[in-house]
């Protein structure tokens, strides 16, 4: 059954409190200057590595591809199969962790990720165009997203929503990670289990109602959802058995 009433506003309380430390770090992302199209491939990267695969596994590739000089390359047009290739033999490796002390890693779908990277950056820069006048001609950040998925290959609206998240673009996009629909699980604004939504309408609807959530804390949803991921991921024994 769903947590008690009493649970229930214990567990939205903690994610309030979060919340104060969380807004200001976001406000300030938000308002800094657009980030140049390297940055912005980069972040793109990063958010299709990190489909399906732990946040440590993902920020590793996009360090290693990075140190390899990989992502400089569709920027100008490096979009053919020796992009690929290059990209499949350096994510197939064993690769410095991210994480410090960690031992060595290998990234978890190396041949999928570079033929979805090397196919990303052809729909975007073969033919001239590019992530800065993808974002600067959306009228909202919905549109912008649709675009990012209908340009990104391998990525939908939540990593999509991850990428615009982190380059300041918006924060009123929510990231509908597994622990994200947990908590809109448990606390009854969806049902159980926490399925992630098979479409982006259904991903809007979930959305609407994570962002109503948001709006009666009185934080921007990005704020709340990342508070949400933190505490989801610490605090499994505030959970029924049926949220793991």
């Amino acid at each position: 059954m769903l947590l008690g009433r009493h649970s229930r506003s214990w567990l939205t309380g903690v994610i309030a409190a979060m919340c104060p430390e969380i807004e200001p770090i976001q406000r300030r992302t938000r308002e800094a200057p657009l980030m140049g199209e390297g940055e912005l491939w980069r972040e793109l990267v990063s958010c299709i590595l990190g489909s399906r695969v732990p946040y440590h596994q993902a920020l590793s590739a996009t360090q290693h591809l990075t140190s390899l000089g990989l992502l400089e390359l569709a920027e100008h047009g490096g979009a053919g199969a020796r992009y690929e290739k290059n990209l499949r033999r350096a994510l197939a490796g064993t690769m410095p962790s991210a994480v410090p002390g960690a031992k060595p890693l290998r990234y978890r779908f190396p041949n999928l990720r570079a033929d979805h990277i090397r196919r990303t950056a052809a729909c975007i820069y073969e033919d001239g165009s590019s992530l800065v006048a993808v974002l600067e001609s959306s009228s909202s950040d919905h549109e912008a997203r649709a675009r990012i998925v209908n340009l990104a290959v391998g990525i939908g609206p939540k990593q999509a929503s991850l990428f615009l998240r982190n380059i300041g673009y918006s924060d009123d996009l929510a990231v509908l990670d597994v622990h994200v629909l947990r908590y809109m699980a448990v606390i009854g604004l969806r049902g159980k289990p926490a399925r992630p939504p098979a479409s982006l309408i259904d991903y809007e609807r979930a959305e609407c109602l994570f962002r109503a959530h948001s709006r009666e804390m009185g934080y921007p949803v990005g704020c709340v959802d990342i508070a949400v991921w933190i505490v989801m991921r610490l605090l499994p024994e505030a959970l029924p058995s049926w949220a793991w």
